[in-house]
């Protein structure tokens, strides 16, 4: 990468932090069936594409009522992305509806974002904090953005560690020794518009990390370099 690439690109991924800093207390919610809860029945079909579905364990892997994933599953009908039989729905058009959902999705609208700073030198110092937590909290991050796919396919380098994680900000904060900051942040915790994202978990390296579908809304719009 040339500097004034390089130099192109940080600048406008510091646009991208100043306007989430700007939106993060009113998260856009999307439309149905991307909205929260819903968009975990979504992201069973898209993780398990060669499933047939009965609504009910449907509902069950997504960990939603049925009158949800039944809802979720005849607009997903209507749309032409699965298709619907008693007993065994399955999946149609795979593509369509990741991107159908990605032209939605925007990890800086959509979570709320503490922009942190962190003495570690590099990510493989701050996965060793990660790595030494304490078991209960183990499953209460997973790794995303580029930090995510670099552990997954890694083609890009990076400067800022994006996570996801289930509460509890400050404790988060004390635990891997992170300070608020308004500019200059190399670390993101992210308070997920859904658990949902938590879902389909990757670990590789001792390190959680969320599934491909959730990486790839999370990348898809951030900038040409992560696309």
């Amino acid at each position: 990468e040339s500097p004034q690439r390089s130099r192109n690109l940080k600048e406008q991924y510091q646009n991208i932090l100043k306007e989430a800093s700007e939106t993060r207390r009113s998260r856009k919610t999307l439309d149905f069936p991307f909205s929260a809860k819903a968009s975990r029945v979504v992201r069973a079909l898209l993780e398990k594409p060669d499933m047939g579905w009965s609504i009910s364990t449907l509902a069950k892997e997504a960990r939603v009522a049925p009158r949800l994933a039944l809802l979720v599953v005849n607009n997903l009908d209507a749309g032409g992305y699965v298709k619907k039989v008693p007993g065994n729905t399955r999946l149609a058009q795979r593509e369509a509806l990741l991107d159908s959902w990605s032209a939605l999705y925007r990890f800086e609208k959509a979570n709320r974002l503490n922009f942190c700073y962190s003495l570690a030198s590099d990510f493989e110092a701050f996965s060793a904090k990660l790595a030494t937590l304490p078991e209960n909290l183990r499953d209460g991050y997973r790794l995303t953005m580029f930090a995510g796919a670099s552990l997954v396919a890694p083609y890009v380098r990076f400067n800022t560690i994006h996570l996801y994680v289930r509460s509890g900000i400050e404790d988060w904060l004390k635990r891997l020794d992170l300070e608020r900051v308004e500019s200059g942040a190399n670390v993101v915790l992210a308070e997920p518009f859904d658990e949902g994202v938590f879902d389909y978990l990757q670990t590789k390296k001792g390190l959680s990390i969320v599934s491909n579908t959730q990486l790839y809304l999370d990348l898809f719009n951030l900038n040409d370099r992560a696309r």
